[in-house]
């Protein structure tokens, strides 16, 4: 479960995902806001560089009231 935009990417991670066998039945789309990203710079001999652009993106918008309970009571795993 989660949010997305209705962009270009966001339809992307859903073929993605979804093409890895992942039940994509609970995501939802907004029309709003874009899908978040999250880059990590490779650095040699140190830790990456993190860039997460998620501010005001469909998956920061998410909510309890997204979510349904029952989908999630029976889900085998949930990350």
């Amino acid at each position: 479960m989660s949010k997305l935009g209705q962009d270009e990417f966001g339809l992307y991670v859903q073929n993605v995902i979804r093409g890895e066998g992942v039940d994509t039945s609970g995501v939802a789309f907004d029309n709003q806001a874009p899908t978040a990203v999250f880059f990590k710079e490779r650095m040699t001999n140190q830790d990456p560089n993190i860039y997460y652009y998620r501010h005001h993106s469909a998956a920061s918008l998410l909510s309890p009231d997204d979510l349904d309970e029952n989908y999630l009571q029976s889900a085998k795993y949930l990350h």
